[in-house]
């Protein structure tokens, strides 16, 4: 049987762990991706197979493969290099890449232990989502799903285990819908993000009518009308008187020639308009008063968190083939 030549999803091996390294794009890994909102995913969805079960995931750019061994990149590892996408958009967010958990288990959150630089502790009770910009590590490791019948499908799966953060503390991002305010040049610092307040609206009330203050009128009862009496039968008719004869009509009287009108008076010359004085120019507000513009994002991370841990280079060493 010929080697393969190119990993795919057909020829890899399960249980293999892939490392990769790169700046959170979009994370949901604090919660399910489940109900109503999966139903929205799916259907927006242009992928022919979208996810329609409930799942986390986290989609990141600059991305670059962490080898285990920096001289040679394991058949997995080139696997899930060759998964890498462009961003055609925004070429300045390099390779991206997007996992997923496909499981109701959240993935693991790592972060340095304070007690212990050269370890990581778990972090268990996750405030929120990881902010966007974080440069972190993601745990992969490659599976063997199964069918309704129980059988192996011929492809594996890549799936999402872990998130590693080069701090101590986790960067939390916004809450959904609480906008970010810089109000340091006022003097005013915020101590704790800031989250989104969510409004109730006041219950409706029905206005009957209004008084002469115009404000909800008292209800008024309705006096009920008094029992009709009964009908008194009715008169005869009296006999109608005959008619007088008319009398004979005056004669008209002639209509007098109207008076003729008065010349009417010349109008007085109108008074000279005043001119206006032109429009003030607006004058531009003076540079101390204005407030500086956020300074554009600087691209890609300047000094790499994980700087202890092997460089992603191999020197062109080839993938190792499977056993």
């Amino acid at each position: 049987m010929t080697a393969p030549t190119v990993p795919n999803s057909t020829n890899i091996r399960p249980n293999q762990v892939i490392i990769v390294q790169g700046e959170v794009a979009f994370a949901r890994t604090a919660s399910l991706i489940t109900g109503a909102e999966l139903e929205r995913r799916v259907s927006n969805s242009k992928s022919a197979y979208p996810t329609n079960t409930d799942h986390t995931l986290i989609s990141l750019s600059n991305c670059k493969i962490v080898p285990a061994n920096p001289a040679q990149l394991t058949w997995e590892e080139a696997y899930v290099q060759s998964l890498f996408f462009e961003h055609k958009k925004n070429p300045e967010k390099g390779l991206g890449y997007e996992a997923k958990n496909l499981t109701r288990s959240l993935p693991t959150l790592l972060a340095r232990d304070p007690e212990n630089p050269d370890a990581y502790r778990q972090i268990v009770d996750v405030e929120g989502e990881i902010a966007r910009g974080t440069e972190v590590r993601i745990v992969l490791n490659t599976f063997q799903s199964k069918d309704k019948f129980g059988r192996d499908h011929q492809k594996l799966g890549v799936g999402l285990e872990a998130i590693i953060l080069s701090t101590e503390e986790v960067p939390y991002a916004p809450r959904t819908g609480a906008r970010s305010l810089d109000l340091s040049s006022y003097g005013i610092t915020v101590s704790e993000p800031l989250v989104a307040t969510n409004g109730t609206a006041a219950p409706v009330i029905e206005i009957v009518g209004t008084d002469a203050s115009g404000l909800p009128a008292a209800p008024v009862a309705t006096p009920a009308a008094p029992p009709a009496a009964p009908a008194a039968p009715a008169a005869p008719a009296a006999p109608a008187a005959p008619a007088a004869p008319a009398a004979p009509a005056a004669p008209v009287a002639p209509v007098a020639p109207a008076a003729a009108s008065a010349p009417a008076a010349p109008t007085a010359p109108s008074a000279p308009v005043t001119p206006t004085a032109p429009a003030q120019p607006i004058v531009p507000v003076a540079e101390a008063y204005q407030v500086a513009a956020p300074a554009a994002p600087v691209s890609g991370n300047p000094a790499d968190p994980f700087a202890g841990a092997p460089a992603p280079s191999w020197g062109g060493a080839g993938i190792q083939q499977p056993a």
